[in-house]
């Protein structure tokens, strides 16, 4: 085997490895997620649960508002080395003041109405969540997903420690599951500073005048419009009926772990293909580790299959009308392993306007199909809808990905925008996690 041929295998076997290593870090992150959850329910009314949970929700939203997209598009620049570190540094630094001061305003305006004060919590939650996604940039963009999973693994280990504390001090759960969460978020982002390395030195904050968000507006929209798939559920309680909301939502979720894998799969991929000299190259750079998709293709082959059993001795006689539904989320959440990895490549080639504005149409003809064929079909007709969104989806990106094919070149922030940071004035300069 020649020497570029041993280093390309050895990168295309990082990229699996990366891959398996953030899809168990999630899976283990979102189990012991789920371990937290369930104690505190267990502990709380449902009144005071239901609370809690619209405040972490609102909290969610928040803060991925306050990102629009931005880590994204600093994975890709900072991988391809078009963004300098130290505009990286700035644009981190004036994001972390944009949270803060946001936190800052509604905790006062909720202070200043009367409002419940169990809403308060949000605002710290939202920050760290902020905090965290933000470090972990700088590890992703260099490919090193282990430690981006160590990071995760930790903030969700620290949380549960924290909640451990709390129900053996005899204190209601409730009231500081937001301080679990917060503290584990803040923990995970701060293993994330120390595992960062720049020149043998720690990251540092540069506060100065620049626009965090600049040139991350497609990202934005297309995390919002990934975000407003979510209202499916809704939009069927609203047209259904509370008894097709049931049995769809019963049966929406049990796809998640495909997704997760395509989902890892994606992630770890950006850094490769955003560094990659030509399409071809950053093809060669995920073909080898294809195969993580397409064994969570064959994964949703299976629950297809295994649909009517599955159904039957996990939900019982009454969803029985749910095995149809499950074979068509089956369908949509195959076609869905597709369309992540391949959104991913083009938005790191620098297709990120298209891959946006199809995500967005997209999703707009899903929830207006679900308003025509749910009273026509019933719950099925939110999976032929569901089914029907992703095949044109991939529609979309297939043709996004011929046209980069035959242009070649992919599109980058721009000289400009990065000259523009890095020639800002910082006002300060403070070391982080030394």
């Amino acid at each position: 085997m020649s020497a570029r041929a041993s280093g390309r295998a050895l990168r295309e076997r990082s990229l699996a490895s990366q891959a398996v290593t953030m899809a168990g870090a999630s899976a283990v992150a979102q189990v012991v997620n789920a371990l937290i959850f369930v104690a505190v329910a267990r502990a709380s009314s449902p009144a005071d649960f239901g609370v809690v949970v619209a405040v972490l929700g609102v909290a969610t939203a928040a803060a991925g508002a306050i990102d629009f997209g931005s880590n994204t598009l600093w994975i890709r620049e900072l991988a391809a080395q078009r963004m300098p570190v130290e505009a990286y540094e700035k644009r981190l630094a004036a994001k972390l003041a944009a949270g803060l001061a946001a936190a800052v305003l509604v905790t006062a305006c909720l202070l200043a109405s009367g409002a419940d004060r169990r809403w308060l919590m949000g605002a710290p939650v939202a920050l760290a969540l902020v905090f965290e996604q933000a470090c972990l940039v700088r590890l992703a963009a260099a490919a090193q997903g282990q430690r981006v999973a160590l990071a995760l693994v930790v903030d969700k280990l620290v949380a549960g420690s924290v909640l451990a504390a709390v129900l053996v001090g005899g204190h209601r759960p409730a009231d500081w599951l937001w301080l679990c969460l917060a503290l584990g978020t803040a923990a995970g982002g701060s293993v994330a500073l120390v595992l960062t390395r720049h020149g043998g030195t720690r990251p540092r904050l540069r506060l100065a005048r620049v626009n965090p968000w600049r040139g991350a507006r497609s990202y934005g929209l297309y995390g919002l419009a990934v975000s407003a798939q979510s209202l499916d559920v809704a939009v069927m309680g609203g047209i259904g009926g509370s008894s097709a909301a049931g049995l769809y939502g019963a049966v929406n979720r049990w796809t998640q772990p495909m997704g997760l894998l395509a989902a890892s799969f994606a992630s770890a991929s950006i850094p490769f293909v955003a560094r990659a000299r030509s399409g071809q190259e950053a093809l060669e750079a995920v073909r080898r580790a294809a195969w993580l998709p397409l064994s969570a293709v064959l994964g949703c082959i299976v629950v297809a299959a295994a649909a009517p059993g599955l159904v039957d001795v996990v939900l019982g006689d009454s969803y029985e009308g749910a095995a149809v539904v499950l074979q068509l989320l089956a369908g949509a959440a195959l076609v869905s392993v597709l369309n992540q990895p391949l959104a991913a490549f083009l938005q790191a080639r620098g297709q990120e306007v298209g891959v946006a504005r199809g995500m967005v149409v997209v999703v707009a003809v899903q929830l207006g199909l679900l308003a025509v064929l749910v009273p026509r079909l019933g719950v099925v007709g939110a999976g032929v809808a569901s089914v029907t969104a992703q095949v044109g989806l991939l529609v979309v990106l297939l043709s996004s990905f011929a046209r980069l094919h035959r242009e070649g070149a992919p599109v980058s922030l721009g000289a400009d925008a990065l000259a523009d940071d890095a020639a800002a004035p910082a006002v300060t300069t403070s070391r982080v996690a030394r």
